[in-house]
């Protein structure tokens, strides 16, 4: 008796049964084990504990009774000054400008480009 193939069954009874085979075509993809995955869930295990092996708690920091927050917010207040950009419009008009310039120069030898054909 000759073995058939997955290719040579879908050709000679795809006709036939199609959604019959498009069942079975579905079963066999779904793996025999779930070593695949069980794999990917402990590289994930150990990525965790060896990031969690390198946090380390300092514990010996003052009490929070004894905090003063003033210098935590200066230095947040010092983060969020920026230097104030007075030219910011007259810059965006000038690069505009020159964008629109340019769009009309190019324009322009599109239609003497044109012109000459």
């Amino acid at each position: 008796m000759d073995q058939l193939t997955w290719p040579e069954i879908n050709q000679r009874l795809g006709g036939q049964c199609p959604d019959f085979l498009q069942l079975v075509h579905v079963l066999l993809c779904i793996p025999a084990s779930t070593a695949d995955c069980e794999h990917g869930f402990n590289l994930i295990k150990q990525v965790k504990s060896d990031w969690r092996s390198r946090l380390r708690l300092d514990l010996s920091r003052p009490d929070i009774e004894h905090f003063d927050p003033d210098s935590a917010i200066h230095l947040w207040h010092q983060a969020s000054v920026r230097e104030r950009r007075t030219d910011f419009m007259e810059r965006e008009a000038k690069k505009r400008m020159t964008q629109l310039e340019d769009e009309k120069e190019t324009s322009e030898e599109e239609d003497d480009d044109s012109e000459e054909d």
